[in-house]
């Protein structure tokens, strides 16, 4: 029994588009706007997949057994990037962007009590937003 693993089939597929765009602002040589679209997908790791219990010599909540889940599907995601850019005449840049993204189908470890076992299992867990801003500046130390 314990060296067997029982036959595992996972498929999935995406559409996945990228548009991205560059606005040049009149009236400056050196000033742009960039923008992104983008639909992501991330497979789950192989290892997540395979349901072969991995045991832990000591079964606790912070030590627990390892579990694969045969039924993850892959996190779906849909992105948006804008920022802005000022190059400047010595040489450098400085920019200003902001982000926001929302994550279907989430994966994250899950901990169940199974018979008094604990087990920690990958888990499609619903969805999230992520949203930030960055500032950046480069500049030549000449």
């Amino acid at each position: 029994m314990g060296n067997t693993i029982q036959d595992v089939s996972s498929r999935s597929s995406v559409f996945s588009p990228i548009a991205q765009a560059l606005w040049k602002l009149p009236g400056t040589e050196k000033d742009q706007v960039r923008g992104a679209l983008a639909r992501t997908y991330k497979a789950p790791n192989t290892f997540d997949l395979i349901p072969r219990r991995f045991i832990a010599n000591n079964n606790t909540p912070t030590t627990p057994d390892f579990e694969g889940n045969p039924n993850l599907k892959p996190e779906l995601s849909w992105g948006l990037d804008l920022a802005y850019e000022h190059y400047f005449t010595g040489g450098g840049v400085a920019s200003a962007s902001m982000f926001a993204k929302r994550i279907d189908d989430l994966i994250l470890r899950e901990l169940i009590n199974r018979d008094g076992t604990w087990i920690t299992r990958p888990a499609n867990v619903g969805s999230a937003r992520v949203f930030g801003i960055e500032m950046d500046v480069k500049a030549s130390l000449k």
